[in-house]
This record gives structure tokens, C-alpha cells and sequence, in this order.
């Protein structure tokens, strides 16, 4: 459905234009909108039926049996029936099976949607690293490698000018040749920090889970860095990933691990405005809207996503989103106006 310029702005919805000059050195927040336009086959739906393509029988029945594809609805909905069983001295051994069933099988989803480093337009990433540049601290909630292949760009372009990197992400410490520990003992505040709040494909728990570690690819290895991903995955090493059901599992989740809380204890201090692209603020990432309403940041910029909307629901979504920051200058943007080197 095609809105004109003037109607959106009816409803309080806008260009970037119109209010870039408000967000300059801003940080930014990155959301599954901004994977989807780099591979469709990242959306909810096509992850959702490769996914049921590898659940046991079993799992397929519960999805079925309760008529919803909502993965993190079902995550709670074993949550809730292990809590009745242990009140009523019920057994629960099989329920802890069925979840780490459930959430193994989406990161193997994610993996095999993944798409491989040619199927991938480079000179598209390469705008994207410049950007990015426009921006200071990036936060995503994302698993794939597309920022930190956009990373990589900017990175490299630094180098070849013997310039300082311009991103940190606290992975610095080398434990192997292809393995990078996390230390934040000294906080960079000069570089951009990057955080991946609910972890990432690349990034795994040491043994003993007190620690996280990168996987990095050699500049003289053959196999590509999804490759060498699969790879982990295929032999059962999960990566750190935050797949609980509802806002308040996701948070004790991130509590329990080192690089997590250090993530969202970076966006809890963050004090510059804000842009969020591709994030829709639903009631399971509620942990997240909390911390953001909490941190010293005065104003955000919210893109929103048109698609087939009427403009009576985009109108709704629109002041929902306000509503989330009750406590801070909010600005709904249209998301086809900003980061334009995204759109198809």
C-alpha cells in the first residue's frame, strides 16, 4: 500500500531525513529488519519452516497441537509446564530435553539460511561500512555475520591506512589461532563498540561458561567463515545465543553470561541519541525496552516498517512505539528512508 509523504507526516511519521540533523554521532540499533533486506531468507517464515524440517515428531506436535508457528511462545509454554509439574511433584525429564531440542534447532536453522559469502553483493556491504560510519556504538540482537562482515570492511579500510581500528568489540585476547577471548577489563571509549546483546553464531561459551570466545577465520584459510561456523555447529559446539521464551528469561539469560551483561551494561550507560532500524519492541524483548528506557539517551529515532499496512495501523503502531518511551523524546521514522543503501 503506497502512502504519500504528507500522510505519514499526518500521523507523525517521517523522513530521515527531516530529523538526521538531531542524531549526529547517534548510536545505533540494529533488529532483524536490517538482515531481512540483506537475505529474505532470514525472515521469521523461512526460518520457521526449515526449522520444522529438523524437529523430532514430537516437537512438531506440540507446535501443531497449540495451532502457532511463535517459537518463544511455545519455549514458555514448556517453561509453564515444567513449573506445574514441579509444583505437583509431577516428573519433568522430559521437558528440559524438548526445549534444548527446540532451541538447538534454530540455531541450526539460522545456519543453514545463512547465505553463503557469493551470494552476497560486496560492493553493497561496502556502502553499508560507510553508513555505519555516520554512527557511534552499535548495538543488534541479530545472530548472522552481516555486521560483522560490514565491520570488516570499515576495519580493513583502516589498516591500509595504518589508521587505529575504528570498532572494539572486546574480543582481543588469542586463546588459539582461531579463537579470540573476551576481556573488558579496559574500555575503549575512543572506538565505536559494537555489541551483540543476544549473542551471535560466531561467538561461544568457553567450557566451563565462565567466558566468551570468537571464532576467527585465518586470512590464510580456504574455507569461508559461515563454513567454518557450520562446522562448529554440525559437531554440537552451540554458540552463545539468547532463545528463551518471554522478556524475563531472556534477561536472566543474559545475567548468566559475562559477554551479555557486559553488552547490556554498555547500552545501560549509553547516553548519545539513538536510531533503531529493523526492531519492533514486541512484548518478549521487553527486557531490552526497559534497559533503554532507563540509560541517559534523551531522544530516539524509531524506523517503521510500511509493508502492506493501512495508514489507520500504522498510526497504532506508531504511537504503541511511542508509548514504549513514555520517558524520552521519540521520533517514528519510515524505514525505506534511512540506511537507503539497505533497500533492494
Amino acid at each position: 500500500m503506497i502512502h504519500s509523504e504528507s500522510d505519514l507526516e499526518k500521523i507523525g511519521v517521517f523522513p530521515w531525513e527531516w530529523v538526521a540533523d538531531s542524531f549526529d554521532d547517534a548510536d545505533l540499533f540494529l533488529g532483524n529488519g536490517f538482515s531481512i533486506n540483506l537475505c529474505q531468507r532470514l525472515n521469521y517464515n523461512s526460518l520457521f519452516k526449515r526449522y520444522m524440517e529438523g524437529l523430532s515428531p514430537e516437537s512438531q506436535t506440540i507446535f501443531q497441537a497449540f495451532g502457532t508457528t511463535n517459537f518463544e511462545l511455545i519455549i514458555q509454554i514448556l517453561n509453564n509446564a515444567e513449573t506445574v509439574n514441579k509444583l505437583i511433584n509431577h516428573p519433568t525429564n522430559k521437558i528440559d530435553p524438548l526445549k534444548d531440542e527446540l532451541k538447538s534447532g534454530l540455531v541450526r536453522a539460522i545456519k543453514d539460511n545463512h547465505p553463503e559469502h557469493n551470494e552476497l553483493y560486496v560492493p553493497q556491504l561496502s556502502k553499508l561500512a560507510n553508513d555505519l560510519e555516520e554512527f557511534k556504538d552499535i548495538y543488534t540482537t541479530n545472530y548472522d555475520i552481516f555486521l560483522y562482515k560490514i565491520i570488516l570492511q570499515t576495519i580493513s579500510k583502516y589498516r591500509e591506512e595504518k589508521l587505529p581500528d575504528p570498532y572494539e568489540d572486546y574480543f582481543y585476547e588469542k586463546i588459539s589461532p582461531t579463537e579470540l577471548g573476551f576481556n573488558n577489563i579496559k574500555v575503549n571509549d575512543e572506538a565505536r563498540g559494537v555489541y551483540y546483546l543476544h549473542g551471535a553464531l560466531f561467538l561461544y561459551p568457553t567450557f566451563n561458561r565462565a567466558n566468551v570466545w570468537k571464532l576467527r577465520k585465518l586470512e590464510t584459510s580456504p574455507i569461508e567463515y559461515i563454513a567454518l561456523i557450520r562446522r562448529q555447529i554440525d559437531n554440537d559446539s552451540f554458540p552463545v545465543f539468547v532463545a528463551e521464551g518471554d522478556f524475563q528469561d531472556k534477561k536472566a539469560a543474559i545475567a548468566r553470561n559475562p559477554y551479555l551483561t557486559f553488552c547490556q551494561n554498555r547500552l545501560l550507560q549509553a547516553r548519545r541519541n539513538l536510531l533503531v532500524y529493523g526492531f519492533s519492541f514486541g512484548d518478549s524483548d521487553r527486557h531490552i525496552a526497559d534497559v533503554i528506557s532507563r540509560n541517559k539517551s534523551k531522544k530516539i529515532a524509531v524506523s517503521i516498517y510500511k509493508g502492506s499496512n493501512s495508514l489507520d495501523q500504522l498510526d497504532k503502531e506508531a504511537s504503541r512505539l511511542r508509548a514504549v518511551f513514555s520517558n524520552k523524546e521519540v521520533v517514528v521514522i519510515d524505514s525505506e528512508t534511512v540506511l537507503t543503501n539497505l533497500q533492494p
